[in-house]
């Protein structure tokens, strides 16, 4: 599952994981089910860093 974010959004976390040798990045819980809340639901991540 993907999560609809505006192209500007996408562009700015490609950035931040690009500079912080983010290999992947995979959000999971809440985020990705219909009882998220934005404002008041965490977001889960799971980042697996490569070489820098």
């Amino acid at each position: 599952m993907s999560l609809p974010l505006p192209q500007s959004q996408l562009d700015a976390i490609t950035a931040a994981c690009q500079r912080h040798h983010v290999a992947r990045l995979h959000a999971f819980g809440s985020v990705l089910r219909s009882d998220y809340r934005p404002g008041e639901s965490d977001i889960d991540l799971l980042v697996e860093f490569s070489a820098p």
